[in-house]
């Protein structure tokens, strides 16, 4: 049985079986209800320890246990239905497996290596861009893309489930963000982040820069390259605070606080797109971009070589 299949087993079917359905075994008004919180990010991480994972919250008669050794994620749980999707028969089924298959969730104990898909649930940067809201729910609609996708892949795919932006906590989520993909790279698999708003650009230079600046010889300045593929430059000030449209301002302050070499790349800007301030910003601060005009067949050798 799947952890998935055994949670249901000791709940929902448990309680159908002995006739108690319309008495517990879920989450319901009106039902009866213990519930368990583990501090984990997919159900496969409870079958990962021989020891067991220890729960960070019981709740059982109205009564609630909290337990403060157990690592708080600030994470979501990715739901099983997300990862979920058709299944080939094959003489062969190890041929023929797809994502949804072979996903496994993010055990800071055991996992390691590969690639760590980590999605931003974020819109408040582009809200305050004066953008339309709703990129929030692009990590599951990316994740349910993924899931049926054949599997091509030797290496490991962990899913290090969602860092959520609550309400207006925009700099909270970015600095948890930060955070996560630090630890990520820390056990040396590759973060993918999954947006949310291009807010995630501020989010993902901080993790991948402390990791650098922690993991790198003084002797030599920290070299970290940007590569935007974008319309926007995402170079404004912060007029209402940080939001998508500044990352790229942000990172270049940064650098300079630091000391550190500014190598940003953006491909495909669009002069409708972008202001002459934008664009005056741009050659300011060094940076080094084509045009979508540019952006064509005709031109590949020479776009490859920029690269």
């Amino acid at each position: 049985m799947t952890p998935a299949e055994s949670l249901a087993g000791c709940t929902r079917n448990g309680a159908k079986a002995l006739g108690f359905q319309h008495k517990t075994g879920m989450i319901k008004a009106g039902l009866a209800a213990s519930v368990v919180l583990w501090p984990i990010t997919h159900p496969a991480a409870l079958a990962a320890d021989l020891t067991g994972t220890q729960p960070s919250v019981i709740i059982h008669n109205h009564h609630i246990t909290t337990n403060s050794s157990a690592a708080s994620l600030p994470l979501t749980i990715i739901e099983n239905s997300v990862w979920s999707g058709r299944i080939d028969k094959e003489t062969n089924p190890d041929l023929a497996l797809r994502w949804h298959q072979k996903v496994q969730g993010w055990n800071p104990e055991i996992s390691s290596g590969g690639v760590s898909l980590i999605g931003f649930a974020s819109h408040e940067g582009v809200k305050r861009n004066k953008g339309r809201p709703g990129a929030a729910k692009a990590p599951d609609i990316i994740r349910k893309a993924l899931a049926s996708l054949p599997w091509n892949r030797t290496a490991p795919v962990w899913d290090a489930g969602n860092v959520v932006c609550e309400g207006t906590e925009l700099e909270q989520a970015q600095t948890l963000y930060a955070d996560r993909l630090t630890q990520l790279l820390e056990k040396q698999s590759m973060p993918v982040g999954l947006g949310g708003g291009h807010e995630i650009a501020w989010g993902s230079y901080q993790g991948l820069i402390h990791f650098l600046e922690a993991n790198t010889n003084n002797k030599h300045p920290v070299k970290l390259g940007i590569i935007n593929f974008d319309a926007h430059f995402d170079l404004r000030l912060p007029e209402n605070g940080p939001s998508s449209g500044t990352p790229f301002w942000q990172i270049a302050e940064y650098t300079k606080e630091k000391g550190h070499p500014y190598h940003y790349m953006c491909l495909g800007v669009s002069h409708g797109s972008n202001t002459r301030a934008l664009f005056q910003r741009a050659d300011e601060l060094g940076v080094v971009y084509r045009t979508d005009q540019q952006m064509n067949l005709l031109n590949l050798v020479q776009l490859i070589h920029d690269l």
